[in-house]
């Protein structure tokens, strides 16, 4: 996935202010997404 260096410095610094890497703040942006939609996130 392509991410603009200048979104992609921001989104680093999300992750490391919540103490995950980049890849696990997506999977659990992703699975808030699903829960808002009504779908239970599965594994």
């Amino acid at each position: 996935m392509r991410i603009d260096p200048a979104l992609r410095e921001q989104l680093d610094a999300e992750a490391a202010a919540q103490g995950v890497s980049l890849a696990n703040w997506f999977k659990n942006l992703a699975r808030e997404a699903l829960r808002q939609k009504g779908i239970e996130p599965k594994g």
